[in-house]
């Protein structure tokens, strides 16, 4: 049996590795704050691991809505704690690091994206996660590590559970909800931002790839605007004769494109949004 190091196992993608690994028959150990995690994150600069550890990855950050509440910490967390990763895995010679980094580090949503395009974080968020790319990187020889670093989209999957969700601002999450409780979904701007979406389990399944690619964009199927992506709830859900509401851009931007590829064909997404939006909408519903 292989052991997985999971760092960030209580999120919404932590849980979907945690899931999928124990799936695959390993076993998952916890690095964290919580009082059931394995190993205490506020050990990590002397933790010595008496198990073998054949990959780690780190899925912990402060996330984009909440990073700017307290940068200290956010840097902390986002940065910090990414060089604390390095050296344990020096020290416990972990053979394998996967990194969960954001398609924000190239600080734009729109023309032709692949791994090689130019990084350029406008935000804090964007910002801490390129340093702790290069950290990974560039440090891996000394840590003794096969680094891959991966730069999901925006993320689409069913949680294990509503009541202790909190990502209810992104999109995916949002919009069902509120057709499937309110009827309507109100868009508090012209809606005509480009966004790609990516299955959680697209995303989980691209941790495998370590050694085969260093860097790799993980996308989805759907390229849509905010708006379409209403139109999408609606039409999954007609029942719901769910109305659209926007707001009107008074400086209403160019038409632009957003095509998010990867130079890998080792990595092919498979989710399916339509079918994410009817088995969340069932969700919301029992869920009340």
């Amino acid at each position: 049996m292989k052991n997985l190091l999971l760092v960030g196992g209580s999120g919404f993608v932590g849980q979907a590795l945690h899931r999928y690994y124990q799936q695959l028959g390993w076993k998952v150990y916890t690095l964290g704050r919580r009082q059931d995690d394995d190993f205490a994150v506020s050990s990590i600069d002397s933790l010595i691991l008496n198990i073998q550890i054949h990959r780690l990855i780190l899925a912990a950050a402060v996330n984009e809505t909440q990073i700017q509440q307290d940068l200290q910490l956010s840097y902390q967390v986002n940065v910090v704690l990414t060089r604390q990763v390095v050296e344990l895995c020096r020290r416990s010679s972990i053979p394998e690091l996967v990194y969960f980094s954001t398609f924000h580090v190239y600080g734009r949503s729109s023309g032709e994206l692949d791994e090689l395009s130019l990084v350029a974080p406008k935000n804090d968020y964007g910002l801490t996660h390129y340093l702790s790319e290069r950290i990974v990187l560039d440090l891996a020889s000394y840590g003794g590590y096969q680094p891959l670093i991966l730069r999901p989209t925006n993320i689409y999957g069913l949680p294990p559970q509503l009541s202790d969700f909190y990502r209810w601002s992104l999109v995916p999450f949002e919009f069902v909800q509120s057709a499937v409780l309110k009827g309507k979904i109100e868009i508090r701007s012209s809606g005509q931002q480009l966004r790609n979406f990516v299955s959680v389990d697209d995303v989980v399944r691209a941790t495998e790839l370590v050694g085969q690619v260093q860097v790799l964009n993980v996308f989805g199927l759907n390229t849509l605007s905010i708006v379409e992506f209403a139109q999408l709830v609606a039409k999954v859900l007609p029942e719901l004769n769910c109305q659209i509401k926007t707001v009107p851009d008074s400086h209403p931007s160019q038409s632009t494109t957003l095509v998010v590829r990867s130079s890998y064909e080792q990595y092919q997404p498979k989710g399916n949004l339509a079918d994410f939006i009817r088995q969340f909408a069932q969700m919301v519903l029992n869920h009340g």
